[in-house]
């Protein structure tokens, strides 16, 4: 499996093609676009069966410590997928950050939502243990 996997050309999600099925579907709603951490998140939000949305996966968190930095999170390809021509014409109206409860994950949502600020989307910032949400809070 490991041989035929690699990252969706768009979320970062592990895939056996150029799209993971979230990309590749007609149903997801394009106007919403969940960043996540880790691929066991997006697993975790879908057995939730309440979000219709897109992801957008980091792969990590900021960790100074361990020396992990903005770098080496994948983060550069989220921005290009804000423009309408990037997503099939739509408009993305909503950016959930979704982050777990540690230190570094928190850290690392607030850095997303202060580079997304001057775009005027709609930021939602999540916390997440597990499968259940925590706290959620609106970023303006």
């Amino acid at each position: 499996m490991k041989e035929k996997s690699n990252y969706c050309s768009i979320c970062n999600n592990l895939t056996e093609s150029n799209l993971c099925l979230y990309c590749a579907s007609t149903t997801r709603d394009r106007s919403q676009i969940c960043v996540i951490e880790e691929n066991y998140n997006l697993i975790n939000i879908e057995k939730s069966q309440n979000y219709k949305g897109l992801y957008h996966i980091l792969h990590g968190s900021l960790s100074p410590s361990r020396g992990i930095g903005p770098n080496n999170l994948m983060l550069s390809n989220l921005f290009p997928r804000l423009m309408p021509n990037n997503n099939e014409g739509i408009e993305v109206k909503e950016i959930i950050i979704a982050t777990n409860l540690t230190t570094e994950s928190q850290a690392t949502a607030s850095y997303i939502a202060r580079l997304l600020k001057p775009l005027a989307i709609l930021v939602n910032k999540i916390e997440i243990e597990t499968t259940d949400v925590v706290e959620t809070e609106t970023i303006q």
